[in-house]
C-alpha cells in the first residue's frame, strides 16, 4: 500500500483539514482504537480527496505496521 496521495487537482496541492471529519470537539478527524492505536481521517479543502490513516503505535504485531488509504471525493 502506498502513503503517497494521489495529485490534487488544484495546482497549489493538497491542504488537509480533520473539519467536520467526525471524533471528538478538541481533536476532529481522531479515534482511539484500543491500545495505542489511533485512527485518523481528514480530506482535502481544494479536491475533496479523503485520507484515512491507521497508526498501531508502540503495541504492535511483528511486520504490522501504519497504514494510509486514499478515497476519491464523497458526494
Amino acid at each position: 500500500m502506498s502513503d503517497r496521495a494521489p495529485e490534487c487537482s488544484d495546482e497549489r496541492g493538497h491542504h488537509w483539514s480533520s473539519a467536520g471529519e467526525g471524533g471528538c470537539a478538541e481533536n476532529p478527524g481522531v479515534w482511539s482504537m484500543g491500545g495505542t492505536t489511533l485512527a485518523f481521517r481528514a480530506h482535502c479543502t481544494r479536491c475533496g480527496l479523503v485520507r484515512e490513516t491507521l497508526a498501531r503505535g508502540r503495541q504492535r504485531n511483528p511486520g504490522e505496521g501504519d497504514e494510509i488509504a486514499y478515497t476519491p471525493a464523497r458526494d
